[in-house]
């Protein structure tokens, strides 16, 4: 394997990670978090107002509809994100390639 197809892979690896952590739920404990509840992990980079939901507090929600609910996207949060999860994701990929020889 070339080593662009390394850089590339550790890349995918990165961003499909930083975009799969959207899925993780969040626990909502107070109105404040209602208001703004934080998805992305480890760095959070998708806030949604999920005031429009009624649930009994403490509750634990998914990443729901942007078109139903106002959210926010701070890019350097995705970028912080997606720097984590690349790095190990391309060193992954460099000790499997030389391990391979």
């Amino acid at each position: 394997m070339t080593q662009w197809k390394k850089i590339l892979l550790g890349i995918a690896i990165g961003f499909s990670t930083a975009l799969a952590s959207l899925a993780l739920p969040q626990t909502m404990r107070s109105q404040g978090d209602v208001q703004g509840t934080n998805f992305g992990f480890p760095f959070w980079f998708v806030k949604q107002d999920l005031t429009t939901i009624t649930r009994p507090l403490p509750a634990i929600v998914y990443i729901s509809s942007p078109w139903e609910n106002p959210t926010d996207f701070r890019l350097a949060g995705f970028f912080e994100t997606w720097i984590f999860f690349a790095l190990p994701g391309f060193i992954l990929v460099q000790i499997i390639s030389h391990s391979k020889k």
